[in-house]
């Protein structure tokens, strides 16, 4: 699952405009916070699209002449770092595959950062 929403050229170091473009949660990661709290981390980034995203890290191909500033492929356009208890997104319990911890995490995200235009993208596997 992803999202698909407009990224204005102000909130890029690109400065151009990406309508419609990739939104997805990566990198969870599960830890405890003293002796009681288990928290969550994660990175709600932004791509130009889907297919930008599954090409990161890959080697970039040259053109004939010159070269580009990174041999490989660094497609990301934003980033916010998300971290809260566990019990806040998962108050059922947390689910034990990443599949269905995103399922419930999606959601969450779009409410609490009250993203009203986000489009639920559904994946292909």
């Amino acid at each position: 699952m992803g999202l698909r929403m407009d990224l204005k050229k102000e909130h890029n170091g690109l400065y151009c405009d990406f309508p419609g473009a990739y939104w997805c949660i990566e990198d969870i990661a599960m830890g405890k916070d003293g002796a009681t709290d288990v928290m969550v981390h994660f990175f709600f980034s932004a791509y130009p699209s889907r297919e930008a995203k599954q090409m990161a890290g890959e080697t970039a191909e040259l053109l004939p002449f010159g070269g580009v500033p990174s041999h490989f492929y660094e497609p990301i356009l934003y980033r916010w770092e998300g971290l809260f208890r566990a019990v806040d997104i998962f108050p059922e319990g947390m689910p034990v595959t990443e599949e269905q911890q995103k399922e419930i995490m999606y959601p969450f995200v779009k409410q609490y950062l009250e993203l009203t235009e986000a489009e639920d993208i559904l994946e292909e596997e």
